[in-house]
Order: C-alpha cells, then sequence, then structure tokens
C-alpha cells in the first residue's frame, strides 16, 4: 500500500483469493463486482 500512497489518484485495494473471485464475482452487493469490472490487477501470487 505504501507504495502506492502520494500518487494524487483515488484508490481502493482488494485482496481476494481465486476462490472468492470463482464464488461472488457476479454479486453485485459485493466490492468484487465492480473491482473486476473497473479495476486494475496489480499482483497476482503464483502458486
Amino acid at each position: 500500500y505504501r507504495s502506492l500512497s502520494g500518487l494524487g489518484v483515488p484508490k481502493d485495494i482488494v485482496v481476494v483469493t481465486e476462490s472468492d473471485i470463482e464464488a461472488h464475482a457476479n454479486n453485485p452487493s459485493l466490492v468484487i463486482y465492480p473491482a473486476l469490472r473497473e479495476g486494475k490487477e496489480l499482483y497476482r501470487a503464483v502458486s
């Protein structure tokens, strides 16, 4: 998060697992829904 501070733009960081995405990606009442449609993926862990 610190590396993103001071950019002068609003941001939200959403940390989820692949299983969270699979289970909740189509639920418009959860933050995952708009994050997947409007957000940008900054990091993906390799398992």
